[in-house]
């Protein structure tokens, strides 16, 4: 039949007919839809390729000729044949063709199919060499807000970076100029996609800048990403000097500790143990320089001092002083060598002698002379 219109259901009778006339008709009992082949689908494009596979990509028909569009026939000849062989069936608009040879130039070319049948091929704009595309490796920091991330010491952190690049890229972490392999404590995992470092029980040497290098035949780039690890402070820096001593008080003297934790130093923190006690006593818990000034000292005991830095995130390790006995440093100097006169005249004499073996820990600021009368 003809003149039908497109997509429209009929149904359909047949009756026979001989020279007494007509019999009874016969009618189909489902109705059949008026179609054609569809329309061939819209621009073929090749969108990717690699060693020994293209990957295809096509728009849906104009028209799918009155039934639905039920899959695609992908054809392919390498270039210069005339002989097209099938490529591959499917049902969505995307297919990618598998063990191609690499380094041949191929064409590619689609149908539609509906109920009645297949469309017209619509090939590829141009033919394509089957090969790894060279694209030079980058890695997408985005996520990492300033490059930056901040962990408390013991905790753990992941450094998780999508990558590309064709082919795909080697993948190597350094932290500072150590090149970091896994450990108990480190895993490293890559695809062809994302690299991700993990790091667990983190500790205050893992701070630093860790560099991702990516390496194609395409290219080779570096991508940094800074850590900082943070926790409490390492010990002042020794040795904790003693000066100024006296019966009653002395002068403490120390350096700002290596590792700050991270963190800046708030305070530091100062004791005492007298000689013969384990008892550690606090002199001042908030010293916000390097020296402190120690008073109320008992004459004559022996004291051991400790000093420890402080954080926001917590107390170091103390660091303790050489034991130092409260008294003056200075005794009365040894005594001069035996006067020698060495002029006299009728109401003068003059004497010298040598100055004392022994100053008594300070510089001699003078001598007394005395003189005894003899009757």
């Amino acid at each position: 039949s003809s003149d039908l219109a497109e997509g429209v259901p009929y149904f359909f009778r047949v009756a026979a007919q001989n020279e007494y006339g007509v019999g009874e008709p016969y009618e189909t009992p489902d109705p059949i839809v008026a179609t054609e082949e569809p329309a061939p689908p819209k621009r073929l494009d090749v969108v990717d390729t690699s060693k020994s596979s293209a990957t295809l990509a096509w728009l849906k028909p104009d028209h799918d000729g009155g039934s639905r569009i039920t899959g695609y026939l992908l054809e392919m000849k390498q270039k210069g044949s005339d002989h097209w062989i099938e490529a591959g069936m499917t049902k969505h608009l995307t297919y990618t063709v598998e063990n191609l040879t690499e380094n041949t130039e191929y064409e590619f070319r689609v149908r539609a199919k509906n109920d009645a049948g297949f469309s017209e091929p619509r090939e590829a704009f141009s033919s394509v060499i089957i090969k790894e595309p060279q694209i030079e490796p980058t890695a997408d920091l985005s996520g990492i807000t300033r490059q930056l991330i901040t962990c408390k010491t013991g905790n753990k952190f992941t450094i998780d970076v999508p990558i590309s690049g064709r082919p795909a890229p080697k993948v190597s972490w350094k932290l500072e100029e150590m090149r970091l392999k896994e450990t108990d404590r480190v895993s490293i995992k890559t695809t062809k996609d994302r690299t991700t470092l993990h790091v667990k029980d983190s500790m205050r040497g893992d701070s630093g800048k860790y560099y991702l290098t990516l390496e194609n035949t395409a290219g080779l780039k570096t991508f940094t990403v800074t850590v900082n690890v943070i926790g409490r402070p390492g010990p002042v820096t020794g040795p904790v000097e003693i000066s100024s001593v006296s019966a009653e008080s002395c002068v403490l003297t120390w350096n700002e500790p290596e590792d700050d934790g991270g963190s800046d130093i708030t305070n530091y923190i100062v004791e005492k143990r007298e000689s013969g006690t384990t008892a550690w006593q606090l002199i001042n818990s908030s010293v916000k320089r390097t020296q402190i000034k120690v008073t109320h000292l008992t004459k004559y005991m022996e004291y051991t001092f400790r000093v420890s830095s402080e954080n926001r995130f917590g107390v170091s390790k103390p660091l303790e002083s050489s034991p130092v006995v409260a008294e003056h440093p200075f005794v009365p100097p040894s005594p001069p060598t035996r006067p020698d006169v060495y002029f006299v005249s009728a109401n003068a004499m003059t004497i010298r002698w040598e100055e004392p073996y022994h100053d008594g820990g300070s510089k001699v600021n003078g001598y007394w002379i005395e003189v005894d009368r003899k009757s």
